[in-house]
């Protein structure tokens, strides 16, 4: 593990480790930045959606690839500067163009508003053949959920998947999660909990397409999957790729000691700058 990697740890335990009263609202005032940051403005369009809202960056790289991304907020907040960074210095990386959806968010619109939004987002875009999901935390999971919902509706589906941190469980039944509770300086079960209960509205938790832990994977593309072993959601990731595995997805997993959830959104960090490595030759890999 990395000195920067302890230092930040230390750092988002102060800041995110809010045991505070849960208040989703709040969390969107404070953290949400709904525009592209300045330093990567000049860079991004809106995208003519009807009724969705989503930008592109770097559009006229587009012929090339088109990086599809769904951030994360445990369904409730989000985009944050740090998403924005994220995606623009993959897209530098790889000479893609991506697409931004920000979609609608509980509590103000449950499930599966989300999930339509991106559907439709998908369907109206104009992809080229080989686009691509690219998911953080709840968005990983969205990711594969709408894929889920692409495939029942026989639409054109992502070339490759890259889930980072991904949330692919929302019941919290898995035992093991409480084995990590401790070790991730950002989230706990009861924060993930409140934003499941908002998100899922009155619907069932473990639904597919709220929670892709219990969906048929087959047919999944070709799907990199990056953890780290202090993250909260570390065992039902390393659930959901046995279940790749059994079901002979091509998948590449790779976890990096001791970095914590969406390491890979803070690119300073040694073991993120392997993350976003890897992801640039997963993606540009024939």
């Amino acid at each position: 593990m990395s000195l920067q990697n302890t230092l930040a740890k230390l750092y988002v335990r102060l800041v995110f480790r809010d045991d505070g009263p849960f208040d989703s609202l709040k969390t969107q005032r404070q953290l949400n930045v709904p525009e592209p940051p300045r330093s990567i403005a000049a860079r991004c369009a809106k995208a003519e959606i009807e009724d969705v809202k989503a930008f592109w960056i770097d559009k006229e790289n587009r012929q090339n690839g088109v990086l599809v991304y769904l951030h994360g907020g445990a369904f409730y907040f989000g985009p944050v500067k740090e998403h924005w960074l994220y995606i623009a210095g993959i897209c530098n990386r790889t000479g893609l163009a991506a697409l931004v959806i920000d979609f609608r968010m509980a509590p103000q619109h449950p499930f599966p508003a989300a999930l339509d939004d991106i559907t439709k987002a998908v369907a109206e875009a104009d992809l080229p053949q080989n686009w691509f999901f690219l998911g953080d935390s709840s968005g990983g999971g969205m990711a594969v959920a709408t894929f889920f919902k692409l495939k029942e509706l026989n639409k054109t589906l992502p070339r490759k998947m890259v889930l980072m941190s991904p949330w692919l469980d929302a019941t919290f039944e898995n035992p093991a999660i409480k084995l990590n509770e401790h070790e991730d300086p950002m989230m706990s079960v009861e924060r993930l909990s409140n934003g499941a209960r908002e998100y899922a509205g009155g619907a069932d938790r473990a639904n597919p397409l709220i929670s892709p832990m219990f969906g048929d994977i087959a047919g999944l593309p070709p799907t990199l999957i990056q953890m780290g072993t202090a993250d909260l959601l570390l065992w039902d990731c390393r659930k959901f790729y046995f279940k790749c595995i059994d079901a002979k997805i091509d998948v590449q997993y790779e976890e990096y000691p001791e970095a914590f959830h969406d390491f890979m959104m803070l690119g300073f960090l040694p073991e993120s700058k392997r993350a976003l490595k890897s992801q640039e030759e997963f993606l540009l890999k024939a």
